[in-house]
């Protein structure tokens, strides 16, 4: 919370502006959240951002020119905030106080979800755009996906992968839309992204967690705030829509929307805060999987039985994009190539475990290729999770036909 010092155009002395978002900004700029007006001269456009790190909160310098001071002392790039610093924007400029709120106001929680929602749509502007940044790195969840451990692909192989290339996309968000007691925001500022891909029955297949990303709240085993409160807007009688483009090698391009994916949410926790909303919250397994039926006659083959039934030791491939590489115009798809290697025979607790892997942002929700006896490449998985940094989870594929919504 942060209390103002001084009268401003949309502040007055005295009055405390609640936050809500893990990253706001402060400055001139229209898409600050605590936002003076030009006669504060002092005062960048965007001068200075308060962020969020885990239970502390960190005040930022922006601004290039004019100085941030905290406690009278000024900031050279960042410093942790304490409950009732003052902050000033300039030497002269505009004042606040940092309080932490304390006992059952001491969260967001304590608001209720109508006011929570107002002040997500307040506050969910271009500055969140860093922070969600910084989710996307979180969305493969610790996640991600099978980007390092490299082949060396003899010349067959090499074809047979290019031939599969068309075929597999990547999605990144192009905007959101929430809707909670008669409002609704809408906003692109999310660079949620991840990889997808269509097979032969038409079925177009991503990570569940890259087409729901709010079912999975977990960064690193803290609770992601903003992934909580979409969560609770989606599950006490709002709605989250998130729609999405896909881009391939090919050329082609479709977009399509979170709630047409089919996917299995039967095993999601349910539980409610001590506000009496509900709460429901996904696990990385073999439930990470969603699809789309579309139109599409062409696409990559699958293997159902051999995705549950693989040997020890076997070498997969990966097609995908990691970090966004291979994504770097429409008019410019590559899919990167990466791969694993089985370490368990046929399923451990539902997946495919596979060593010799790294976890990149992106690879999320790609196809993972057996070669068959015959030389072809049939698709067998779903890139899924990771553990540490070499151990990986691949949803089989057989089980998107084993379950439903």
């Amino acid at each position: 919370m942060l209390k103002h010092k001084i009268s401003s155009k949309y502040h007055k002395a005295g009055e405390s502006q609640e936050i809500i978002v893990e990253n706001i900004e402060l400055g001139r700029d229209a898409g600050c959240q605590v936002r003076f007006d030009d006669s504060f001269s002092t005062v960048s456009r965007r001068h200075a951002a308060i962020i969020r790190e885990g239970d502390k909160w960190k005040l930022v310098q922006l601004s290039k020119t004019n100085p941030t001071f905290l406690n009278g002392t000024k900031v050279g790039i960042a410093w942790y905030l304490q409950d009732g610093d003052e902050i000033q924007l300039s030497k002269g400029g505009p004042k606040l106080e940092f309080i932490i709120p304390a006992g059952k106001n001491s969260t967001e929680g304590s608001f209720g979800l109508s006011r929570r929602f107002s002040l997500f749509r307040q506050q969910s502007l271009r500055p969140y755009k860093q922070a969600i940044t910084i989710l996307s790195i979180f969305l493969v969840l610790a996640v991600g996906g099978l980007a390092g451990y490299l082949f060396m692909q003899d010349k067959e192989h090499k074809q047979a992968l290019t031939a599969c290339e068309p075929y597999v996309f990547y999605i990144r968000t192009s905007k959101v839309v929430y809707s909670y007691d008669d409002e609704t925001v809408e906003t692109d500022e999310y660079g949620w992204f991840g990889t997808g891909f269509m097979l032969d029955d038409g079925r177009f297949v991503t990570a569940r967690h890259v087409a729901e990303p709010w079912f999975f709240i977990f960064n690193g085993g803290d609770v992601d705030q903003q992934l909580l409160l979409i969560n609770k807007i989606a599950n006490n009688g709002g709605e989250v829509v998130a729609h999405f483009t896909a881009y391939s090698s090919s050329g082609e391009i479709f977009s399509f929307r979170s709630d047409q994916f089919t996917c299995n949410r039967r095993q999601d926790d349910s539980v409610m805060d001590d506000d009496g909303a509900i709460i429901k919250i996904a696990t990385v397994g073999d439930t990470d999987w969603a699809y789309i039926r579309t139109s599409n006659t062409q696409g990559l083959p699958y293997n159902k039985s051999r995705s549950v039934s693989l040997s020890r030791g076997e070498e997969l491939k990966v097609l995908g994009f990691p970090f966004g590489l291979g994504a770097n115009t429409p008019a410019h798809i590559t899919p990167h190539l990466s791969g694993g290697i089985t370490t368990a025979n046929g399923l451990t607790n539902g997946v495919i475990l596979t060593s010799n892997s790294s976890y990149e942002v992106g690879n999320s929700g790609g196809p993972v290729f057996y070669s068959e006896p015959s030389g072809d490449l049939s698709v067998i998985g779903i890139v899924s999770a990771g553990a540490g940094r070499s151990t990986g989870f691949i949803v089989p594929i057989a089980a998107i036909d084993n379950s439903q919504n």
